[in-house]
């Protein structure tokens, strides 16, 4: 029947039987796996239409002739499908007919109030429609939810309403026999301060067992989650420390002002949460504090809970500071290093430092300073030739202004002990090597026969010794 089918309607398209089938059967043109989203709703000619825009097969035409010569026509599916690469159009007919659609699923975290629950799922992109209503805290299980493509949130939202009904009936009836509520909603309120108060599993049954022994010892919860819930109005979005302000504030949430449980829960806890309050660990705690590393310690007596609370805040400072040194540690790593100071520079100031000369410096001393020594200005007289001599300085170089008569001339002392200058002045060479005395600064101030000359920036050089000659029978000349 489907061969015959087939050839009727293969006839009224015009196409060969063989070539239409073939068609039908052979490799489609997906190269890479897609999921496809049909819509609830929609015709063969539609679906059809659809999964050739989106590339799925080669010829809307022979999908529908393929699908209407098997009569799966009405048993094709609405929903999200998986279609593998190169997948012929009689397989995408057999995925639609077989409705094997995606799974997804959807975790909602413990702890969230009904507001937070429904904001969380407003960012499921998968997800569609608003929810009409926000449920009461406590109403709602926190758990792991698989939907298809395009379910609403409402539903979603009506499932967890649902298991938490469900959870509670089971769980009551097994409930222990000393706990010091009497209905499960209560036990859902002191279920939710749990959840709040710790995220460790084994902790959770401890922690009930304090407030089961405050509750009987007409004692305060004196639970910091439920000043957080009232100090916001139930948004529990404090993003500050709690202040000694926070503790007095008047709410009938406030554990620290009220006695008992407050009136409804604070969040939608866990299944773990509800067990552990149905089935309390036997403790004599009433005082617990966290210990730094997301467990807490607890305590039988106030004086113990006051160490453990000292130690806790000893952590505390610790880790303050330790996030401090960090912050400062990465603000120095940010800072751009100075660029590398090259070798030859330190050399230069060690050289400018020992007072010695660079190459550079040597050469122009050197210039200045002939090996066959400096000619005094009594042979410059004799020998009447009148030449510019340069003598280096530390700062500035100093030149005659004005030449002084031979009998303006003072004989020049010695700067070596029993040396006696000659009548002219001069004083006898004992070497053809000469040092240069400079006058310091003051001294060339208060002299006339200067004036400052172009400066040049380098340092005082030492002539060299002629062979022979030592620093204690070495001549100076003195230049006025």
């Amino acid at each position: 029947f489907f061969f015959t089918a087939f050839i009727f309607l293969a006839s009224l398209i015009g196409g060969s039987v063989f070539s239409t089938y073939s068609m039908f059967t052979a490799e489609g043109p997906l190269t890479f796996q897609r999921n496809v989203y049909i819509p609830k709703g929609k015709s063969l000619k539609q679906i059809a239409l659809q999964l050739k825009e989106e590339g799925v097969i080669e010829s809307s035409a022979v999908f529908s002739l393929g699908v209407r010569a098997s009569q799966e026509a009405s048993n094709l599916k609405s929903g999200e499908y998986i279609i593998p690469p190169y997948a012929s159009a009689q397989m995408v007919m057999k995925i639609l007919v077989n409705g094997q659609t995606v799974v997804r699923r959807v975790t909602i975290p413990e702890g969230l109030t009904s507001r937070q629950i429904v904001e969380f799922l407003n960012e499921v992109p998968t997800l569609s429609g608003e929810v009409s209503q926000i449920p009461k805290n406590g109403t709602l299980l926190p758990e792991t939810y698989y939907y298809s493509f395009n379910d609403t949130r409402q539903s979603i939202i009506n499932r967890m309403q649902t298991a938490m009904e469900r959870l509670l009936a089971e769980e009551w009836k097994n409930r222990a026999s000393d706990l010091p509520f009497s209905t499960p909603e209560e036990a859902v309120t002191m279920a939710s301060i749990v959840e709040k108060e710790t995220a460790v599993d084994y902790e959770r049954s401890r922690i009930a067992s304090v407030f089961k022994n405050r509750i009987e010892k007409k004692m305060r919860l004196q639970s910091d989650p439920t000043v957080i819930f009232a100090v916001t109005d139930g948004r529990l979005n404090l993003n500050r420390r709690l202040i000694y302000a926070d503790l007095k504030f008047e709410s009938p949430y406030n554990t620290y002002v009220i006695y008992g449980l407050p009136p409804h829960p604070i969040c939608n806890p866990g299944a773990a949460s509800i067990r552990a309050v149905l089935h309390p660990e036997e403790t004599d705690y009433l005082y617990f504090v966290a210990d730094g590393s997301g467990a807490h310690v607890f305590a039988k007596d106030y004086k113990q809970h006051s160490k453990n609370v000292a130690a806790w805040r000893k952590v505390r400072r610790n880790k303050a500071e330790l996030r401090r040194r960090q912050r400062a540690r990465q603000k120095l790593e940010s800072i751009p290093l100075p660029p590398q100071v090259p070798d030859s520079y330190e050399i230069k100031i060690l050289e400018e430092e020992m007072d010695i000369p660079s190459s550079s410096e040597e050469a122009v001393l050197n210039s200045l300073v002939p090996e066959e020594g400096i000619k005094g200005e009594h042979e410059e007289k004799a020998s009447g030739e009148k030449e510019k001599k340069a003598f280096p300085r530390e700062e500035e170089t100093l030149v005659p202004a004005e030449k002084k008569s031979s009998s303006d001339k003072k004989p020049l002392p010695s700067e070596n002990k029993g040396e006696k200058s000659t009548e002219d002045g001069s004083i006898p060479q004992s070497s053809s090597k000469t040092k240069i005395k400079s006058k310091s600064s003051s001294e060339v101030a208060g002299s006339s026969s200067f004036v400052d000359a172009k400066k040049i920036p380098l340092p005082v050089a030492k002539p060299r010794l002629s062979q022979g000659e030592t620093e204690e029978n070495k001549s100076v000349v003195v230049v006025p």
